[in-house]
């Protein structure tokens, strides 16, 4: 696991981590947060590029843009 994913998996206290899924853009994980199972997405450094303008928009609203799927 990169330092990136083991921040992320930190700063929201998540657990019971298990790969999806890895694609040229991102690695996809199923986890457990205090609300309950979560997926969390890491980009890569492609997938930063391609999705600048969503992480942009994620630092504007103060990393609080998560969604219930």
């Amino acid at each position: 696991m990169d330092k990136r994913t083991s921040r992320y998996i930190e700063q929201w206290k998540l657990s019971d981590l298990q790969p999806l899924t890895r694609t040229f853009t991102s690695d996809l994980y199923k986890a457990q947060s205090k609300q309950g199972a979560v997926v969390l997405k890491v980009l890569t450094d492609a997938g930063a590029k391609d999705e600048k303008a969503a992480a942009d928009v994620l630092e504007l609203w103060g990393g609080r843009g998560a969604v219930q799927v």
